[in-house]
């Protein structure tokens, strides 16, 4: 999704410092990056847009992706790692592990 916005020239002077410095890859990256932690400070994120920002901010994500599909692969690679340290062998093992 496409949103614009103005912003003043002296924050994106700052901006680009910032970019330079190797710290954001684009202005677009670091403005999802702030909204993020807005969200996150006020309350307002939800896990799945959190996943899908981080996925977004890996470079996992090219364009506009669908959300349902990011949290799947998100659960999926953390349930595989997890049942990679806990050794389970299916998902049913390792929930029968957690609720021990």
């Amino acid at each position: 999704m496409l949103i614009q916005v103005r912003v003043p020239v002296e924050l994106v002077k700052r901006m680009d410092r910032l970019i330079a410095n190797g710290l954001y890859r684009s202005r677009s990256e670091m403005l999802v990056d702030a909204v993020r932690h807005l969200l996150l400070t006020y309350g307002g994120g939800k896990p799945e847009v959190e996943r899908f920002i981080l996925h977004y901010l890996k470079g996992r994500v090219r364009g506009e992706e669908d959300l349902e599909v990011i949290v799947k692969l998100f659960t999926d690679d953390v349930v595989e790692r997890i049942m990679e340290k806990t050794e389970a062998k299916t998902p049913e093992e390792l929930m029968r592990r957690i609720r021990r």
